[in-house]
């Protein structure tokens, strides 16, 4: 058994606390009851293995969020739920990648590892970007901020290539099984 699943529903209760909260404290409960049930649904679904789930609960958990901006809920919970909804979302996807039967096992654990750093990395770029945004508040119009948004895509995808392919070193044949016998 790995840690992503763990990680995933980790993620994902934060993602729906998070929002929930916000919710609660600003708008009342009708939007948290909805925020909880895209959580439950997207938490339903993983077992049946459903690939278009966590796509659309990653969607509904950003159209929330963008729904929460718009009424005044406090940033920084909204901040903590995307980022949350991004983890799990990552983590289901990579969960049905090394779930094919073409993954060796013996490479699952070294896969998982440098994914979860990578992710580590990429949520803590996107945080970061995140309150700094939220604590400069300056008004852009709008193409200037679609590149500048384009300009921190193209950051980000520079620094995954600069951290390099994931690389898992193949298992010794010594501990193979396949011994000597010519």
């Amino acid at each position: 058994m790995t840690r992503t699943p763990v990680l995933f529903f980790i993620s994902l209760l934060t993602a729906t606390l998070a929002l929930t909260s916000a919710f609660i404290i600003e708008a009342g409960t009708s939007y948290a009851i909805g925020v909880g049930l895209v959580g439950i649904a997207w938490a339903a679904a993983r077992p049946r293995k459903l690939t278009w789930a966590p796509e659309l609960g990653f969607v509904g958990f950003v159209g929330f969020a963008a729904l929460g901006i718009r009424l005044n809920a406090n940033t920084l919970l909204l901040l903590l739920g995307v980022t949350a909804a991004v983890a799990a979302w990552d983590l289901n996807a990579f969960e049905r990648r090394i779930d094919r039967p073409s993954v060796a096992w013996d490479s699952v654990r070294g896969l998982e590892r440098s994914h979860s750093m990578r992710l580590l990395a990429a949520l803590a770029i996107g945080a970061a970007g995140g309150w700094i945004a939220r604590s400069l508040q300056i008004p852009f119009l709008f193409w200037p901020t679609i590149l500048l948004g384009l300009i921190a895509v193209l950051g980000l995808s520079q620094v995954v290539g600069y951290l390099g392919p994931m690389k898992v070193e193949p298992p010794s044949s010594a501990n193979s099984g396949e011994g000597g016998l010519v």
